[in-house]
């Protein structure tokens, strides 16, 4: 069974073309048994491969290619989910250590655990150096070197992209592996899916390194030779039985998931000598007795209790609503005003432990919207909290849940349409001012495509063939991933520490920041929380400390009634600027139009 082992998808920001699923079918389509994704300095497409993979019928492996201090790159395949947790805090130590040049240390390869495969790396790698300047003494004493550090198994890489010398280079490395014992192995070094993807490869490795398409720059690719290639393609090249073997072997011994069938939230710290279900349980009918009995509502409020209770309990799901419960109570008993909303008020257990306020029996609101048996993943609760004190809450949680056990999740920025104009007319070489008003020819967000502006552009620039090339690039590099950000307030809470599940790097504002997304995060199996700043909150609570300071007593702001007339008053006059949800001209007018009389009515027109 063949597998490409050495594959930068476009998760490698402008390293790489193609996505893992255009990679899996370029694989199943060349006949490979498995497929190997290796992005620059982290895993960034890890989740989607194996879900890639599962669609074409293909054996995932997950690797990594690093930067190297001083030697190149160098590439590491995990071959167990424990090879896989050393490979993600390889890497995190490196992005903590530099946001701008994570790199590791040629002594930190001694701390990959064993069931790490080494691969010497294509040809940035330091041992294709060495041997394409013919320095077989050298290229010795550095796989020497690799075998000393590296508890694992450590191949010598072959790669032929048709260039000068790739042959003769190929050769040397099979020599030099053979004398001192090291098996060669074949690996792709695989930069775009297909020959075709070859420009817009280009086009993207010009826009990283700030030149056009028209300048020599010795890391732009020479011809389309990187793409994933069959076997058969491979042997014509590479003519060594044994480095084919090599791949088969390593593929049969990779074997572990990265998506499990359960999630594991952190531990609740609220009682720990009853189980989490029966401690939920306990909460929620003690405030029972304060919201329902006695109300017109009992009946039916135990009844969805009951319900509720036993679909939390079939999904494993107690310790997460215990855990979001303890945030809620730590932010109320440090004065933090916070509110939950989304699907998460359809629940009447969220509502019993005072994470949304909202009745949903009241309201008529369907649990299954937010949960039920067939869902995989973390239900969604998204927290408001005073924007002024979200900070404080965030510091909390990496305290009580540990500094290893909290993250950020990360967010792919991609290209839209303004964004691809702009760095694709750079990389055709149109001046600044030019490139400007191509950017602005477009709106910044549409469903058309980028051909159905070309009369736009043209009022900009002639019509030229030219042109034409940025339209087509457009297109080509729309959704594509152009660098890692941060979620606006999803937080990862996990059992273990996150660098067993995913490497760990830095936002631009210094943030520690997951690299995954939140689907990708959900299936894996680990917990966000959206903690989320709300400045409304903000200016409740200064409106209570006001209150505070000249009045006698200071309402209960959580029971106030949703009648009050003098309210409906001010909101038909329109004047509702602050506040949230109503705050838009176009709510303003609207409540002036519609004149409300009920919350009922703010429900219909928001």
């Amino acid at each position: 069974m063949f597998a490409s082992l050495h594959t930068r998808s476009h998760y490698s920001f402008l390293q790489g073309a193609s996505s893992p699923l255009e990679l899996a079918a370029a694989a199943a389509a060349a006949g490979h048994g498995g497929l190997c994704l290796t992005d620059v300095n982290g895993t960034y497409g890890a989740v989607k491969l194996q879900r890639a993979c599962q669609s074409y019928g293909l054996r995932p492996v997950i690797g990594a290619e690093f930067t190297l201090a001083n030697y190149g790159n160098l590439v590491a395949i995990a071959l167990s989910m424990d090879g896989y947790a050393s490979l993600c805090s390889l890497l995190t130590a490196a992005h903590l250590r530099s946001r701008e040049s994570p790199m590791i240390e040629l002594q930190d390869l001694a701390l990959l655990d064993s069931s790490v495969a080494v691969l010497t790396g294509g040809r940035e790698g330091w041992a294709h150096k060495l041997a394409r300047m013919r320095n077989t003494t050298e290229l010795a004493a550095w796989l020497q070197t690799l075998q000393k550090l590296c508890q694992g198994p450590l191949f010598v890489e072959l790669i032929h992209h048709r260039r000068p010398g790739d042959t003769a280079t190929a050769r040397r490395m099979v020599d030099v592996a053979l004398n001192i014992g090291v098996p060669a192995i074949i690996g792709s070094d695989v930069r775009h899916a297909t020959a075709s993807d070859y420009d817009v490869y280009d086009a993207m490795t010009c826009i990283r390194l700030g030149c056009t398409v028209f300048d020599h720059h010795a890391d732009r690719p020479v011809n389309d030779e990187q793409h994933l290639k069959s076997e058969p393609v491979l042997r014509k090249f590479l003519p060594y039985a044994e480095a084919f073997d090599a791949v088969a072997r390593l593929l049969s011994q990779a074997q572990f998931d990265l998506l499990p069938n359960h999630i594991t939230p952190p531990q609740s710290q609220l009682n720990a000598q009853a189980s989490p279900d029966d401690t939920l349980r306990a909460l929620c009918n003690d405030a029972f007795v304060r919201r329902y009995q006695g109300t017109s509502w009992e009946k039916r409020a135990r009844e969805q209790l009951d319900h509720e209770c036993r679909v939390i309990a079939e999904l494993e799901l107690s310790d997460f609503f215990l855990v979001v419960k303890e945030v809620i109570d730590e932010s109320r008993r440090r004065g933090i005003r916070s509110s939950g909303r989304g699907s998460a008020a359809n629940s009447i257990v969220a509502y019993l432990l005072r994470i949304t306020g909202v009745c949903p029996l009241r309201h008529n609101l369907l649990f299954e919207r937010f949960l039920h048996r067939g869902r995989k993943g973390t239900p969604d609760i998204d927290v408001d909290f005073d924007s002024d004190r979200r900070s404080e809450v965030i510091s909390w949680m990496e305290q009580r849940f540990g500094i290893d056990h909290t993250a950020m999740t990360g967010t792919l920025i991609t290209y839209r349409i303004r964004m691809a104009i702009r760095d694709a007319a750079k990389a055709l070489g149109w001046p600044l001012d030019t490139v400007h008003q191509l950017s602005k020819a477009v709106p910044g967000y549409t469903t058309k495509k980028p051909s159905e502006y070309y009369g736009e552009l043209s009022c900009v620039t002639p019509p030229a063939p030219l042109l034409h090339t940025l339209v087509q690039l457009v297109e080509r590099l729309e959704d594509r991933p152009r660098h890692l950000g941060q979620h606006s307030g999803g937080m990862i809470l996990s059992r273990v520490p996150l660098w067993q599940r995913t490497p760990i790097q830095q936002s631009a504002n210094g943030v520690k920041v997951v690299q995954f997304d939140k689907d990708d995060v959900e299936a894996m199996g680990l917990v966000k929380f959206d903690v989320l700043g709300l400045r409304m909150l903000a200016c409740i609570s200064e409106t209570m400390e006001l209150i505070r300071r000249h009045e006698q007593s200071v309402p209960d702001i959580d029971e106030l009634p949703l009648d009050v007339p003098e309210v409906f008053d001010l909101m038909k006059s329109g004047k509702t600027l602050g506040v949230f949800q109503i705050e838009s001209q176009g709510q303003m007018h609207l409540l002036a139009q519609h004149q409300p009389d009920s919350f009922d009515d703010l429900i219909t027109e928001v």
